[in-house]
């Protein structure tokens, strides 16, 4: 792990990381980023704006498989990209986004319902369980849903992330709006049981595949909304 870790400070060009007895972890506090190295997980982690999303996932990609390569992994268990977008809908406030979410994606009377209820909705988040039929070894998560600044901080579980540090958290939440629709979308690539593989090659391919998926679905929600 020690040499893994000495080839992605390079790649990196950065000098922090943390050490304990089973794992290994290079952070950027600079630009947000982390690598992380532990028994039988590796992970990147960014923290970039819109228009350097697509390119996370790349960059994500290539330190893994240095990792990867340092540790002499050919075969993985699964795969995982996950992504989160915080979508600008202006001075729209929270109740007009729930209404609008609730057109969109619930039968025109629920949403009805839900304006004239004597009972105000505060909060809306709809999940969604993915499961491609053809490939049962593709699976996902979508939730949706409007949120508000204060809430933000709470999905992301900033805390105790050490690429981050309280005033980058501060900048963060700050740059944020007021209320904004979210998206939370987990894909997941891997094996139905613990006997069996998948060939390294598979954590490119994957990557390509969910980059092209991702990038869309935020652009067709704010198309939507």
């Amino acid at each position: 792990m020690d040499d893994t870790a000495i080839t992605l400070q390079k790649t990196m060009d950065v000098k922090d990381w943390e050490k304990t007895e089973i794992s290994v972890e290079i952070q950027d506090a600079k630009n947000h980023e982390r690598v992380r190295i532990e028994f039988h997980r590796v992970f990147s982690e960014f923290d970039s704006s819109v228009e350097l999303q697509s390119d996370s996932i790349d960059r994500g990609t290539q330190l893994i498989e240095l990792c990867l390569d340092g540790l002499g992994v050919e075969e993985i268990q699964s795969i995982g990209i996950r992504q989160w977008f915080a979508i600008d809908r202006g001075a729209i406030s929270e109740s007009k986004l729930i209404a609008k979410i609730l057109n969109i994606y619930f039968d025109e009377n629920i949403a009805t319902l839900a304006r004239k209820s004597s009972m105000q909705i505060k909060d809306l988040a709809i999940t969604l369980e993915l499961e491609d039929s053809a490939e049962p070894r593709k699976k996902g998560r979508l939730i949706l849903g409007a949120m508000s600044k204060s809430q933000w901080t709470a999905h992301l579980r900033y805390s105790g992330t050490g690429h981050l540090d309280a005033k980058a958290i501060a900048e963060i939440v700050e740059s944020l709006p007021t209320d904004f629709v979210f998206v939370d979308l987990d894909m997941r690539f891997g094996v139905t049981d613990n006997t069996s593989s998948l060939p390294r090659s598979k954590l490119a391919e994957w990557a390509s595949f969910v980059k092209s998926k991702q990038s869309a679905i935020p652009k067709q929600i704010i198309n939507d909304l």
